[in-house]
């Protein structure tokens, strides 16, 4: 699915939200999101069908090895070759509807301890549309299973089958194309891990192109809102293509 660059999605003019610095509670309100529980994210295939789900080093901020591909032992081998892409504090940031950082921004918060992950879908003219929550069961697929999931949903996501699948039709009822994955990391930096670029890259992912959305929670507060697009001409996630979300006012 070819998005088209970031450059041609950053617009002019900026609302007043410090949604992007550090103790900023990126509601337009100024007030703080609910806390609660968080979600995390990546691909697995289980039982010949893929799923969304990886597992990563809260310590560390990247995603841990581990069997996170049932039926690919080359996973490993896969995460070492690949190094973990910063965001670019150079380039010029990405517009986002406020209503839609927000709303991303309240998931993470509502999360806390652990990561959230959802969905995003649009459509050419406003590729940052409508956000879909999804569950993270990356807890559920660890008690299940501690070996092939050693790690739990504060440093890890699972997104639940239905709920994506349900996501993706109903954006396509609207007109609309999942356009974007997004999680969070909690108490480290917005970034890709290698882990998260192995599933965003994996020829099996569900949304080949899709951006992917990265959100840093900081204690209660979003501290960097970043998104990463694919290089098409190398089919990979790289430091050149990663900026800041800025919320906008259309």
């Amino acid at each position: 699915m070819a998005l088209g660059p970031l450059s041609g999605l950053v617009v002019a003019r900026v609302l007043p939200l410090s949604c992007l610095s550090p103790g900023c509670s990126c509601l337009s309100d100024g007030k703080p999101g609910r806390i609660g529980k968080i979600f995390a994210n990546g691909l697995l295939k289980r039982a010949g069908r893929s799923a969304l789900g990886t597992q990563h080093d809260g310590f560390s901020g990247g995603f841990a090895s581990g069997n996170i591909m049932n039926g690919m032992s080359s996973s490993k081998d896969r995460v070492a070759v690949r190094d973990r892409v910063e965001l670019n504090r150079s380039l010029p940031p990405v517009s986002i509807s406020a209503t839609v950082l927000n709303e991303l921004c309240r998931h993470a918060l509502d999360a806390i301890p652990e990561e959230c992950c959802g969905l995003i879908s649009g459509t050419d003219d406003e590729v940052f549309k409508s956000v879909s929550r999804i569950t993270n069961v990356m807890t559920r697929m660890h008690v299940a299973d501690e070996v092939s999931f050693p790690r739990d949903a504060r440093t890890g996501y699972y997104m639940a089958e239905t709920e994506y699948l349900s996501a993706q039709q109903a954006a396509e009822g609207r007109g609309e194309r999942v356009t974007a994955v997004y999680h969070s990391h909690v108490d480290v930096d917005a970034y890709l891990s290698p882990e998260d670029r192995v599933f965003a890259e994996s020829p099996l992912f569900p949304f080949p192109g899709a951006f992917q959305i990265v959100l840093s929670v900081v204690g209660d507060r979003v501290k960097d809102s970043a998104v990463f697009e694919l290089d098409p001409v190398v089919g990979a996630f790289t430091t050149e293509r990663g900026r800041l979300l800025q919320a906008t006012e259309r």
